[in-house]
């Protein structure tokens, strides 16, 4: 970031403000600031203030999240760090946990206070790179608490703390993390934005999922009620899907009578979504075979 990233702030703001066939002049009448602030903004030679800014990106109707997905070079920290360890999780490579902690504590930014962002951060190493060997991995109650009194339980809740917990939750005692869990919901609902939802979408997949592993098929049971019932009213087929597929998996292996038709259901779902969507199917599949269900698609028999 830097000067080149304040470079690329200036052009998009002259390419929106050209666009719609306005001066500097234009922009800056009755804001408070001069033309030739605008300019040097534009040029890079200068900041403005965040309020200002605000009042600019309103003149040329543009919103601040459109402004900032177009310059955004997914450089920042908590970006790059998503990253590697997605990359070590793919392959279960120790080294590149090992590096990444290394760089966490020599390079990213720290809090006075503790537990702060970098003692998530190496914490959710210590969980991804433990499960490796251990798949049944549990922080220690000391660890456990460092997590629960970062995450405040306040219902205030920014893309790190989803990160951290989408990291950190299944590592985490059952009586820790079902507060953060339900946190986390009431946090989300208060602010659903689209930024937040592909890890909200993972932390209650894996977070359900690894309930349902462990065989706490109640537990699950009422977290899938509770996102079911009070959760986001949402157009996301995946997330309504997959929410489904866990339900009837939590049937099927609790053994009740409608075991059975649970099954069938969900090999009706997996049997048209291989015909039209074959990739979703096999990741489908695959979160299926965890939970010890195995299912045959293209109107095969159930196995």
């Amino acid at each position: 970031m830097g000067d080149s990233w304040r470079n690329d702030l200036g052009k998009i703001e002259y390419q929106a403000r050209s666009r719609m066939n306005m001066s500097a002049s234009d922009i800056s009448n009755g804001l408070g600031v001069s033309q030739p602030t605008v300019t040097n903004f534009e040029n890079g030679r200068s900041d403005i203030s965040l309020s200002r800014f605000y009042m600019i990106l309103n003149r040329f109707y543009m919103t601040p999240g459109e402004y900032f997905a177009r310059v955004d070079d997914r450089t920042d920290f908590l970006s790059h760090f998503m990253r590697e360890i997605r990359a070590a999780n793919q392959t279960d490579d120790l080294a590149i946990y090992a590096r990444l902690q290394n760089e966490v504590e020599k390079k990213y930014p720290r809090s006075h206070k503790s537990p702060g962002p970098v003692e998530m951060l190496k914490l959710a190493i210590k969980g991804m790179a433990a499960s490796v060997t251990d798949p049944h991995y549990t922080f220690s109650l000391d660890d456990a608490f460092q997590i629960k009194e970062f995450m405040g339980l306040d219902g205030n809740w920014f893309e790190f703390e989803y990160a951290i917990f989408s990291l950190t939750g299944q590592f985490l005692p059952l009586k820790i993390a079902l507060p953060i869990f339900k946190d986390m919901l009431a946090a989300y609902l208060a602010h659903p934005l689209y930024l937040y939802r592909a890890t909200f979408n993972s932390i209650v997949f894996n977070f359900c999922a690894s309930l349902i592993m462990d065989h706490n098929l109640a537990v699950a049971t009422q977290l899938l009620d509770l996102v079911q019932n009070t959760g986001p009213k949402t157009s996301n087929d995946e997330f309504s899907r997959v929410i489904y597929i866990l339900r009837q998996a939590c049937i099927y292996l609790s053994k009740l009578p409608a075991a059975n038709d649970a099954l069938a259901r969900v090999k009706i779902v997996e049997d048209g979504l291989s015909l039209f969507m074959p990739e979703e199917s096999t990741r489908d599949l695959h979160l299926l075979g965890l939970l010890g269900i195995k299912l045959k698609t293209g109107y095969r028999n159930l196995s």
